[in-house]
């Protein structure tokens, strides 16, 4: 299986949306903390992939 960026960030963009109507309240304090801490360890890991790979 390919890794394909663009159709990975279609289906989240897509269930992201889906998850906003069904909490029509928007997202909790405690959902943005975490969204946050999950993209920061993403983040690190691409960036020490990338360095990995550029060494």
């Amino acid at each position: 299986m390919t890794f394909n960026p663009i159709r990975w960030l279609e289906r989240y963009v897509e269930w992201w949306d889906d998850r906003g109507r069904q909490n029509a309240d928007g997202p909790t304090s405690m959902h943005i903390y975490w969204m946050w801490i999950i993209w920061s360890v993403c983040a690190v890991m691409i960036v020490t992939a990338l360095a990995v790979a550029a060494a």
